[in-house]
């Protein structure tokens, strides 16, 4: 009875029997050596440049998402001090008319309301943002973030919170001649 021996290296059946001899048979590639040396190299640079790419992934990742991450946890931050049941004003665009947003704000500021209201800037070399927000005890917070404080992507995001004995917003010219009404606000330090 003979039965099937399988090479390990190949997979493929030999017409072997069990326990028949290797040596009449060359191992694979023996009789190409100069193609075996290529496919060799080929792999071992297909693996190099996996993990070049997989190092220029994480580098990219770490450059790109403190900034993200720290305009999300800016945001939320503002959502946990106004309260669930706080009336969000929105997020102003430095290019667009800031008035319906900022009249959100005032009317709820006015009726001590709770409320949150982020305000973006335009930043030169960063992403720059102011928050108001109007807590359910009726305290006033001023929330800043600048997602490059250096001026460039070697230092993290800062967060900076500071309470409010009284807090105002408004709208003025946009001091880049845009036409465009941006949102001002004020915070007279606790």
């Amino acid at each position: 009875s003979r039965r099937r021996v399988y090479d390990r290296t190949t997979l493929r059946a030999s017409g072997r029997a069990e326990g028949a001899s290797d040596q009449g048979t060359p191992p694979p590639c023996a009789s190409q050596k100069a193609n075996c040396a290529a496919l060799s190299e080929l792999r071992l640079i297909g693996k190099v440049i996996a993990v070049v790419i997989a190092i220029f992934l994480i580098l990219l990742g770490a450059l790109f998402a403190p900034p993200l991450l720290g305009d999300w946890l800016f945001v939320t931050r503002t959502k946990e001090l106004a309260g669930g049941d706080a009336i969000d004003c929105g997020r102003v665009d430095p290019t667009q008319d800031a008035s319906p947003r900022v009249d959100c704000a005032k009317r709820a500021l006015s009726e001590r309301r709770p409320f949150r209201i982020v305000v973006d800037r335009r930043g030169i070399d960063s992403k720059v943002a102011d928050g108001l927000v109007l807590d359910t005890n009726g305290t006033s917070h001023l929330l800043a973030y600048d997602s490059a404080p250096c001026g460039n992507f070697l230092c993290l995001p800062s967060r900076r919170e500071q309470k409010c004995v009284g807090a105002a917003i408004d709208v003025s010219p946009s001091p880049f001649g845009t036409g465009t009404l941006v949102a001002k606000i004020s915070c007279q330090g606790s």
